[in-house]
């Protein structure tokens, strides 16, 4: 069983009652863990925004400026409110629903329905009778008109642009100044209508104003002194090569000094293997979910993704075991110069997931690995690792080698295939893989070795779902899944 768990959550609330960041510790989690979900949280949570890419046809046009005499000229005004957050939280007007597209191999987000989305109008004009002592008139989300696309009602503004949590003020979007003996006042006149996306996207679209993790904090002084001790004597040891005497009473004092100052904040729990024991996460909400539920939405979104790759690989148990991939998400090839290394091509992602299933991959099968997850008999490969060729191409590779695989290396490979087969489908399959040729078999391992570490993240995942749904009482995410029944596919039901 995964002894993954969260601790020490904490909400923090402005002064007007508001949440806008919360903290907590995640314990037993690998690095590569946290670091994809803080990505997760900036970059693959569904939100709406106003997208002010330009498009020629008007109607398509997510924002449109029908008048504009102020001193920001459209593109600018346009990509000023594209930024401004809109509050999802409790707007079922704004609910998105999301599924998996097998032809496509991506993931694809729509409102759940399209009719209820309402319209965005901003149209203010400095005719001096709410200006200030300039004679200025400020454009604030306040001035926003929301509204159906049909009928005569009007949504209340702060439902969709809530105040600041600290200043009680709304966002500044222009200033329009007053008109003269020979001008009018300067006018805007747009309409905007949100659109879905996330951060990966477009910065508009992340809903975080912050995301940071850190190591936390070694407090045990036994632990600490010891640290300390271990300094000493390598300064005396040091010394001792110079034919130098070792460090003084005082000179130690100092030292002790230096350390309190400078190095004991470095020293941070640790596993036996060395890696972090605990690791602080905080999350700072722009308004458009709040903290609690952006976490949530992370750890939802980061398992589907690890899903939509698990339902992209088939394997078929009749006549004989093999494989076969959706190549619009996953493909599978061999490494060119290695004789039996194999790369798993992820279509579409980048570091978010290819340093989580490459750790997880190379802490679970690789030879020489420090931790024995499986077991010594299951380290498989001779090297695990991932690359992303280019930071604009988003395809990763994770890739499997082995050095050889002579005969004796086939048998204890053929019977590592098929405990992993006879957990993913219930039968014993021995006869079967036995039968596949020696580049097959390097190829069925290294996929099946995939799938086993994508279940592994899986279970950490939802986990970590399971103990922030205990400790905030947030237990669905902001978005509708549809294809609930895609979660199940390519499962090895064994404990972890």
């Amino acid at each position: 069983m995964s002894t993954i768990k969260i601790h020490s959550y904490k909400e923090h609330k402005s002064t007007r009652n508001i949440p806008f960041s919360t903290e907590f510790v995640i314990e037993n989690a690998r690095q590569s863990l946290v670091n994809s979900l803080r990505r997760s949280f900036i970059s693959l949570v569904p939100t709406v925004a106003f997208d002010d890419t330009w498009v020629d046809d008007e109607k398509l046009r997510p924002i449109v400026c029908r008048k504009n005499t102020s001193a920001l000229h459209n593109e600018w005004l346009a990509q000023r409110i594209s930024l401004c957050p809109i509050r999802m939280t409790g707007n079922n007007e704004l609910k998105i629903q999301t599924s998996f597209n097998n032809l496509t191999g991506r993931r694809v987000y729509n409102y759940k329905n399209q009719d209820l989305v309402p319209i965005f109008t901003l149209n203010v004009k400095n005719d001096k009778k709410n200006s200030d002592f300039d004679g200025n008139l400020w454009v604030t989300t306040n001035d926003f008109n929301i509204s159906p696309q049909s009928g005569d009602k009007q949504y209340q503004t702060t439902r969709f642009f809530p105040l600041d949590p600290f200043t009680n003020k709304p966002i500044i979007i222009n200033l329009l100044k007053p008109g003269t003996l020979n001008a009018p006042g300067e006018e805007i006149d747009i309409v905007c209508h949100p659109q879905i996306g996330n951060g990966h996207l477009h910065a508009r679209h992340n809903p975080t104003g912050s995301v940071e993790y850190e190591f936390v904090v070694e407090q045990n002084k036994d632990i600490i002194d010891k640290v300390f001790e271990d300094r000493i004597r390598f300064i005396n040891r040091e010394r001792k090569k110079n034919k130098l005497e070792e460090v003084s009473k005082e000179e130690r004092e100092a030292e002790r000094r230096s350390f309190e100052l400078l190095d004991k904040a470095r020293i941070y729990k640790k596993n036996p293997d060395g890696t972090a024991k605990e690791i602080r996460l905080k999350v700072e909400s722009v308004t458009s979910l709040e903290p609690n539920q952006i976490v949530f939405d992370g750890l939802k979104i980061l398992e589907l993704t690890i899903q939509d790759i698990l339902s992209s690989i088939y394997i078929q148990k009749e006549p004989n075991i093999k494989f076969t991939t959706n190549e619009e998400k996953v493909k599978v090839l061999d490494i060119q110069g290695s004789s039996f290394g194999v790369y798993i091509n992820l279509i579409d992602e980048t570091h978010t997931i290819g340093h989580l299933l490459g750790d997880y991959s190379k802490k679970m099968f690789a030879i020489g690995s420090d931790n024995d997850y499986l077991g010594v008999e299951q380290k498989i490969f001779t090297k695990v690792a991932y690359d992303m060729s280019h930071p604009l191409e988003p395809h990763v590779y994770v890739a499997y080698d082995f050095e050889t695989v002579d005969e004796k290396e086939r048998v204890r490979l053929v019977k590592i295939a098929s405990d992993f087969c006879s957990k993913l489908f219930g039968t014993d399959v021995t006869k079967q893989i036995d039968e596949i040729e020696k580049q097959d078999l390097v190829r069925l391992i290294s996929v099946l070795a995939f799938i086993r570490a994508c279940n592994e993240v899986k279970n950490d995942l939802i986990t970590l779902q399971k103990e922030w749904t205990n400790l905030t009482k947030v237990s669905s995410p902001t978005y509708e899944i549809l294809d609930k029944e895609h979660l199940t596919k390519n499962i090895i039901p064994i404990k972890l």
